[in-house]
């Protein structure tokens, strides 16, 4: 019944997290992670999906608190838990893993280790590229080392990155509008970040400008999915 408790503890943890307790959250969700770690050192196939992904949401929490090396640790752990998955079935991990390292990406660039996350981001667009069903994840990457990119003053790689996500997040959106959306708005403003900074305002405003219209339905309601999207 190991399992089955640190999935309560995991779920009620998030439900608290959701209800914007975020310590008592932490504490669910470390509980968790300490049992399946345990679990998955004698199951690792059967228990390491679990782990990582209790990991993920705790890396999220503690993210919230500002707690972002402690986030960090967390986030690092679930990489490592998706590697060995990945060693192990390759083609059944592959994506798991791409979306565990574009965590970590997210994660340093927090931290302002651009060129870390930016290795990180693109080990995850290595994985992905190519993949059936993953473009939307696959341009929000782009979008990522679009951001990375800018940081280190790499403008020009920056806009040709943030273009084609751009590109691919526009047909995504017309399949999945609501999940989509936030994704488009923020490579929007990432590729009007780096058409500034390539010397193109007006271009740049245009984009600027779409992405405020993607964006203003969601901020009136204040949904979580856009809680982040002003960290441009």
């Amino acid at each position: 019944f190991q399992a089955d408790l640190a999935s309560a503890r995991s779920n009620e943890g998030g439900l608290w997290w959701q209800l914007g307790d975020a310590a008592r959250a932490t504490g669910l969700m470390q509980g968790a992670a300490d049992q399946l770690r345990a679990l998955a050192e004698v199951r690792p196939d059967q228990h390491g999906p679990a782990l990582a992904t209790v990991l993920t949401n705790l890396a999220g929490v503690l993210a919230d608190q500002d707690a972002l090396q402690g986030a960090l640790a967390a986030v690092e752990e679930s990489v490592s838990v998706h590697r060995a998955l990945h060693a192990r079935l390759p083609d059944a991990f592959a994506s798991g893993l791409a979306l565990a390292l574009n965590n970590l990406g997210g994660t340093l660039f927090e931290l302002d280790r651009y060129n870390d996350a930016l290795a990180a981001f693109g080990e995850a667009e290595a994985l992905l590229d190519g993949a059936n069903g993953f473009q939307g994840v696959l341009a929000e990457v782009r979008s990522n080392q679009a951001s990375s990119l800018v940081e280190l003053r790499q403008f020009n790689e920056a806009l040709g990155l943030a273009t084609r996500a751009v590109r691919a997040l526009r047909l995504e959106r017309d399949e999945r509008p609501d999940a989509a959306t936030p994704q488009l708005a923020r490579a929007l403003a990432g590729e009007g970040t780096a058409h500034l900074r390539t010397g193109d305002p007006e271009t740049a405003v245009g984009h600027l400008a779409e992405s405020l219209a993607l964006l203003a339905p969601a901020l009136r309601s204040r949904t979580a999915a856009t809680s982040d999207l002003w960290e441009w």
